[in-house]
């Protein structure tokens, strides 16, 4: 099941508002991000997918006009959303688990979250239910009864004699599932004096349980774990900024490590990073902003012409990403330098100024540089 494409025809700020999605392919997963400042519309429009999913709005409204384009690809035929009450019969009386896995489609949100209440967990529930949406209250206990569950059934599964080898290969798969994201603090071990809760080491080489992580920790584990649980196959995946409280290099990593959970999924996923618009293909970004007084979807049909961070930063998420102050004398250094002045105090003055923000080996200066050389 995926979203082929959608046309709002009005729904809050959004209105006439048409986008075409990529879809998975070789049952793989694919993401498609969609990006803009602040009040562009991002989270309602996901808010707009889950409540045609649920076909009514948040307030039990039955919801029966704009269309989205929803397939079923197990059958390979499409279906108009406002049928999806029908649809979500059909899926829910045909689901079958095997090996862990519900075998039919389901749609998940995640919503986006800066801290978690810590509630230990006895159990999971990990019924088949058409529309998941992740209950931010549960998601730390019932990350860390996952992953007590899941090194326990690892061991188990194990042929190894010693039983510290067989919990060692367990905690060593279930890190592989993070081993590109270098996370400084790791799962080691399970606290058999207290009911084998989950124990990570620190950077520091302390021991601590998952309520004690950092927030951006939890972030990852708890939100990466709510999805392992679901197991997802063949469903659409909502994720509404899941860079908050992340270290850039989490944030470069953490879409690369939803995307390895489950098979033939479509995420569909809300940011303001530029790191993770920077490491996504040019067909899977999609771009709110404002033309006309109206929120329009751009999207690109060949490569932009420039990827780096700094013009994402500029042109797409508005902001400068350098101070006013620092801009201003760069103008000034090269003006002098186009008037084949920087032997002069004025330009060793400004120089002093720029070191303050930047390196000499700066970008800037750099490009000072590179001048300087053509002109010999």
């Amino acid at each position: 099941m995926y979203v082929n494409s959608l046309e709002i025809t009005k729904y809050q700020i959004l209105e006439d508002l048409k986008i075409e999605f990529q879809i998975p392919k070789d049952n793989k997963n694919v993401v498609n991000i969609i990006a803009g400042v602040n009040g562009s519309g991002k989270t309602t429009l996901l808010n707009w997918i889950l409540n045609r999913f649920t076909d009514s709005d948040l307030n039990g409204k039955m919801i029966r006009d704009d269309n989205i384009n929803l397939v079923d690809n197990t059958e390979n035929h499409g279906a108009w959303l406002k049928n999806i009450v029908y649809f979500k019969d059909a899926v829910k009386n045909n689901n079958k688990y095997e090996n862990g896995i519900h075998s039919s489609p389901r749609v998940i949100f995640m919503p986006s979250n800066m801290t978690f209440n810590y509630q230990a967990k006895s159990s999971i529930d990990n019924s088949y239910k058409f529309t998941n949406i992740i209950n931010q209250s549960d998601i730390i206990g019932n990350a860390e009864f996952f992953i007590k569950d899941y090194v326990i059934k690892e061991e188990r599964l194990s042929s190894k004699s010693s039983p510290q080898e067989r919990t060692k290969d367990a905690i060593d798969k279930f890190n592989s599932i993070f081993k590109d994201s270098e996370f400084i603090t790791k799962l080691i071990d399970l606290d058999i004096h207290n009911q084998n809760r989950p124990i990570f080491e620190t950077i520091n080489g302390d021991k601590v349980t998952i309520d004690n992580l950092s927030s951006g920790e939890q972030q990852l584990y708890a939100r990466v774990v709510a999805l392992m649980i679901l197991n997802p196959y063949n469903s659409v995946i909502l994720i509404d900024e899941p860079e908050i409280a992340l270290h850039p290099k989490w944030q470069i990593e953490i879409m690369k490590i939803y995307s390895n959970i489950g098979q033939n999924n479509q995420f569909i996923v809300t940011t303001h990073s530029p790191f993770i618009i920077s490491q996504t293909p040019y067909k899977n970004l999609i771009f709110l902003v404002k033309e006309n007084e109206k929120i329009i979807a751009k999207q690109f049909s060949e490569p932009p012409l420039d990827r780096d961070l700094n013009t994402i930063v500029k042109t797409i998420m508005g902001a400068d990403y350098l101070p006013k102050e620092l801009e201003e004398l760069h103008n000034q250094y090269r003006k002098l330098f186009e008037e084949n002045k920087l032997e002069s105090q004025e330009a060793k003055d400004l120089e002093v100024k720029i070191l303050e923000y930047e390196s000499s080996n700066s970008s800037f200066f750099q490009a000072i540089n590179f001048d300087k050389a053509l002109q010999i």
